[in-house]
This record gives C-alpha cells, structure tokens and sequence, in this order.
C-alpha cells in the first residue's frame, strides 16, 4: 500500500545484466533495488519463446556496457500469488538507474479514478435542479426517493416509470428480485426484513443464492432466494456511501 492508499506490488520483469556472478541473478537485483518480486531474465538473444513477448520490457542501459545492466520498473496491482494474470494491472512503467527511483515511482502512483455514474452526474444527466436533486428528493411525486431511482436506473421525472419490486413463491420458498442500474457508483444496497414495525434484520445471501439477468444494456435484475426464516416483510435499503 502506498501513501496514497493504492496497494501495489513492484516486479523485476526483465533484466540483462554484465558483472559478476551475483548480479546475474534476476532476485538479486530485485532484492538489492527495492522490488517485491523479480520475473524473468531476458537473455541477449532474447531466444527463449517466451521472452520474446516480453522484450519490450527490457529496458535501456542503466550503466555503459560491458558492466552494466538494463532494468525497467514495472508497479502492478493485484495478488502476488494469483493464476489469473487478468488480475494484474500495470499502474506504472518506466526505465530506472537506481534503486531509490522503485520507491519514488511507488509513492506516486495514484489512484484510479472510480469507473461508473455518480450520484451526482446522474441528477445532472437528468436535468434535476436545485431543490430536487437531493437522495431523498421526489420531482415526480412518485413516491420514490431520487437515490432509490439512481439504484434502480429509473426516470426521476416520469411519475410511470417506478423502481420495480417482486416477491414470488417458489417450490422451495421465496424469491425476491429488483432491478439495479449496472454502472451506479457510491451507493450500498443491502437485504433487511422483520415485522412492519421493524424491518431491521439485515442479511447476506450466498452467491449461490443470487441470480443476474440483464434487463437492457444499463439495467440489470437481481433475484434472491431468501433464507426460510425471512420476514414476514423484507426492504431493499440503498444508501450513500
């Protein structure tokens, strides 16, 4: 983790390196500049298959030849034990001569800026004007809040157009299923029932017990097989983070 919240994870990719025994080994140059892991060796032939792909990465000379060493710094997020290398992402790459530049680049890195919709670009989008763009705000008089629309991905401003809710029985028990828009960010949705009086109960159902279906290319529904002891009433609450 640096100091700006990003967890990151440094990897020796590639090295060519003069010199002596020790300095060949690629963990011995990652130990001694700062690196969390080292990758593979580029040979100078680059004539190993797989190293082909990966020549890019070999960097420029950090030092004259012959004793000297060519070395890339590459910053990537992820687990370092992962076997999908989807799960890696490169934050940063860039070519070094000294050990001090690992920590300096690290430090740096930045965090992403959060993909999806807003709350706030959302109201925008929907020409929602002060005084009724607020979470708990009601333009169309619909009887849902701005925020439970933005959830659902409904149209604050058409009164027809209402955050769906289904509760079915099924062989087994009950299914209970409300539509979401997909890119919706800073917003929690949570499960809670009880008696009327209070519907307080919140639960997490499995993965097994959720099902996704797409609804069109921004909305999607979510089914959930409730647990046998559910109710007798359940709310989907959706609050901002």
């Amino acid at each position: 983790m640096n100091p700006n919240g990003v967890p990151v994870t440094s990897m020796l990719l590639s090295t060519e390196v003069g010199g002596g025994p020790t300095d060949t080994v690629p963990m011995g140059i990652a130990s001694a500049n700062g690196y969390d892991f080292a990758g593979l060796d580029s040979a100078a032939d680059r004539s190993t298959g797989v190293r082909d792909v990966l020549s890019y990465y070999r960097g420029a000379p950090a030092t004259p030849w012959p004793i000297g060493d060519r070395r890339r710094l590459i910053v990537l997020n992820g687990v370092a034990d992962s076997a999908s290398h989807a799960q890696w992402k490169i934050l940063h790459n860039e070519q070094f001569s000294n050990g001090a530049s690992v920590q300096a680049i690290i430090n740096s890195v930045m965090p992403a800026a959060p993909a999806g919709l807003s709350f706030e670009t959302w109201t925008t989008e929907n020409s929602l004007t002060s005084g009724q763009d607020g979470a708990t705000d009601d333009p169309d008089l619909d009887g849902s809040a701005n925020l439970l629309e933005f959830s659902a991905g409904t149209n604050p401003l058409d009164r027809a157009l209402v955050p769906s809710f289904t509760l079915e029985k099924a062989e087994t028990g009950f299914t209970f299923s409300y539509e979401r828009l997909i890119d919706a960010t800073g917003i929690t949705r949570s499960l809670l029932t009880g008696p009327l009086d209070a519907i307080t109960a919140e639960f997490t159902p499995s993965e097994a017990d959720i099902a996704v279906s797409p609804i069109d290319d921004d909305r999607e529904k979510v089914a959930v097989t409730l647990p046998a002891s559910f109710g007798p009433f359940i709310q989907l609450r959706v609050a901002e983070e």
